[in-house]
């Protein structure tokens, strides 16, 4: 009697506990569910975040990719008005120089028409051997002003065909376009010729880089009336680069202006300077010639320093 009594209490005790697992297992079930439902939510709202930052994303990318497109056709578009009117700033020095050029044979040439209209005014007759004479003395001058000009339009042809040439004939060709200014400044230029170097490039380019650096040199000499005002041009060669050298005596460039004198605008001339020389001589050195030009400067003198490839792309 007392056995089935305790197997009585056993078996209820076994069933309570069996309901009480069972209860605790459904209680875990539904909280699963529950965290798994709760997890489908937050999927859900990432995914839709993720969605609205995607596409908030790509907006901006477009937009930036709008401002870039229109930054970078606004930098074209500054590129060429720099370009412009550096070409405008060149072109204005070049007629000045032709003006230097031509003065001198236009003044000798107006002085010998003149005697000659003057002497016959006096009823003196020049023998045919002395009017040939003058006739070919105005005939070579008038020959020197062709001549010129055929020069000066050869530099600004736009001929972008490299020329194999030796460095110091180029050098020499840049030193003939301000020779006009050099007779009135009584600045003396030496180019000294330690080697030979003969170099494939774009020799008009490279004109034009050489003459805004002599130019500047020469302005600076005449502003502080330097006692011997000189220049000196001359080359060290690399192998796979060239470097050109253009020194002057000057009292060299300030610190603070060192800093910016390769800036568009640039300038320490005041009115009469435009600030694009040295800017754009830059720039041809970059991309025509994958180089760069530097200054050293000092109270003595400045020395501007061109490297370039031999070999320009």
């Amino acid at each position: 009697m007392e056995l089935n009594i305790y197997i009585l209490i056993a078996l209820l005790i076994g069933s309570i506990f069996l309901f009480f697992c069972q209860f605790k297992m459904r209680e875990a079930k539904n909280l699963i569910l529950k965290q798994q439902n709760n997890f489908l939510d937050f999927n859900t709202q990432l995914e839709k975040q993720v969605n609205e930052k995607t596409i908030e994303l790509k907006k901006l990318n477009e937009s930036l990719e709008l401002r870039i497109e229109n930054k970078a056709v606004e930098l074209m578009q500054k590129d060429k008005l720099l370009t412009a009117q550096a070409k405008q700033a060149v072109m204005g020095e070049m007629i000045n120089m032709i003006a230097h050029q031509w003065r001198q044979p236009l003044s000798t040439i107006t002085l010998q028409i003149a005697n000659y209209q003057f002497q016959q005014l006096l009823g003196e007759n020049r023998k045919v051997r002395e009017v040939d004479k003058v006739l070919d003395e105005i005939s070579n001058s008038i020959l020197y002003l062709s001549e010129t000009v055929d020069d000066f339009q050869t530099y600004f042809a736009p001929n972008k065909e490299k020329t194999e040439i030796e460095i110091h004939e180029l050098l020499q060709k840049a030193v003939y376009f301000v020779m006009p200014r050099l007779k009135e400044s009584a600045v003396e230029i030496v180019i000294d010729k330690r080697e030979e170097v003969v170099i494939n490039t774009y020799m008009n380019e490279m004109i034009q880089v050489l003459l805004n650096l002599l130019n500047n040199a020469v302005d600076s000499l005449m502003e502080v009336k330097k006692e011997h005002p000189k220049i000196t041009l001359y080359i060290e060669d690399k192998h796979e680069t060239l470097l050109i050298f253009v020194q002057d005596n000057s009292s060299g460039i300030s610190d603070e202006n060192v800093l910016k004198i390769f800036e568009p605008y640039f300038s320490t001339k005041g009115k009469n300077g435009t600030g694009l020389g040295l800017y754009m001589s830059q720039m041809i050195i970059q991309k025509q010639f994958d180089g760069t030009i530097t200054v050293q400067t000092s109270s003595s003198g400045s020395i501007f320093r061109v490297e370039i490839a031999k070999k320009p792309f």
